[in-house]
């Protein structure tokens, strides 16, 4: 009887609360209300954002509302579909997948950073070398905008919509090349 009465309050928090264009973003849905709850009280949780058709949400364990640390909370992920315009649309995310119990969230699609070159291309081993990045559609969104180098994640310095600052990490990896990746949602 209490989960037919169960509806989500708007203490929902979610992360990233953006991604690009392109889609592909998985969304972490979390809320003090979701402890406890598992793919047997609800095991056809769905999304939709905006206009888009409803996509599937898997329950997972995840930090809550931080970013570092154990993954000792309850949470629902969803992926987000691919959207024509870089603009806010609705989120809305429901337990029982028939959207009766939705809460409802602002998620932010932007355009795609891309990458045209970097500067020096080299680096030392112990890291610290500050790298220039040179491309488009670089936006600050905080803890989210991050440089990666390879598997490694570090905070990007944006000056405008063409040019970041990343200070490369160490690296055990020498005479190869690293991948270096723009994101602006941590993903």
């Amino acid at each position: 009887v209490l989960l037919c009465a169960f509806t989500m309050s708007l203490d929902l928090y979610h992360y990233p609360d953006r991604g690009p264009t392109d889609g592909y973003t998985k969304v972490n849905f979390y809320s003090p209300e979701l402890k406890g709850l598992n793919y047997t009280d609800f095991p056809t949780p769905r999304c939709i954002f905006g206009d888009h058709p409803v996509v599937a949400s898997s329950w997972i364990h995840c930090r809550g509302k931080k970013h570092d640390g154990p993954k000792s909370e309850t949470c629902l992920t969803c992926m987000s579909p691919e959207n024509v315009n870089a603009t806010t649309v609705k989120l809305k995310v429901s337990l029982r997948g028939d959207f009766s119990d939705a809460a409802e969230v602002d998620y932010l699609y932007y355009k795609n950073a891309i990458v045209h070159y970097a500067v020096p291309f080299v680096g030392r081993k112990i890291g610290g070398t500050n790298i220039t990045v040179y491309g488009d559609n670089f936006l600050s969104h905080d803890f989210y905008t991050v440089c990666s180098f390879g598997t490694i994640y570090v905070k990007a310095q944006v000056f405008n919509s063409s040019t970041i600052l990343c200070r490369a990490p160490p690296s055990d990896i020498v005479d190869a090349p690293i991948p270096l990746k723009v994101s602006l949602n941590r993903q």
